[in-house]
This record gives structure tokens, C-alpha cells and sequence, in this order.
């Protein structure tokens, strides 16, 4: 094998095994911010009690208790006042708290 092919393959083998781009930032699954990007509008209580929550791209979504949003965050409680965000097991803090809109802080 010539010095030429084995050149290729080193430069070749990262992509060829899945590896990240190098010139791309890592992904963020902390909320670091993106959580600003997310709006509490209330809760619908019945049979299961539903949060209403608004994302980063102006969808609304209807969670319960132990769903997990798009994000990988899961939803750990709901109430009046805010929904309570289990963040992963790797951000700090790990429990995010919104507030409803237009909730006194």
C-alpha cells in the first residue's frame, strides 16, 4: 500500500466512523439558555393534568408528567404556577423551574 493510500484512509476514517466535524461546536443538552426560548402558558387539569408549553420555534405542545420534550429534557412536574423540568443526570443544576407566563415571581 502506498504512502498516498494510506494518507486517504486517515483522512477518510473519521468520517467513515460516524466521528463529530471537529469545526462544529459540540452539541448542548444543558439548557444553557434555550430554556429562555420556551414559554409555560398553564396547565389543563382532568383525568391526566397537561402542561402547554410553547418551543424554541413557536409550536405548542401538550406534556404530562414523565414525557420527554424534543430536547431530551423530561417534564417532572406541572402545576398552576410552573412546570419543573428534569434537565439530564449531567447539567447543573439538573431541575429547571418555568414559570407560568405572567406568574408573580
Amino acid at each position: 500500500m502506498g504512502v498516498k493510500a494510506i494518507g486517504w484512509i486517515l483522512i477518510c476514517l473519521p468520517a467513515l466512523t460516524g466521528m463529530r466535524d471537529p469545526f462544529q461546536p459540540p452539541d448542548m443538552r444543558c439548557p444553557d439558555g434555550k430554556e429562555g426560548q420556551w414559554r409555560y402558558a398553564g396547565m389543563v387539569q382532568g383525568p391526566t393534568t397537561l402542561g402547554m408549553v410553547q418551543d424554541e420555534n413557536a409550536r405548542w405542545l401538550r406534556v404530562r408528567v414523565g414525557d420527554n420534550l424534543p430536547t431530551g429534557w423530561r417534564v417532572a412536574a406541572v402545576n398552576k404556577q410552573e412546570m419543573v423540568i428534569d434537565a439530564l443526570a449531567e447539567c447543573e443544576p439538573r431541575l429547571w423551574r418555568w414559570p407560568r407566563e405572567g406568574a408573580k415571581k
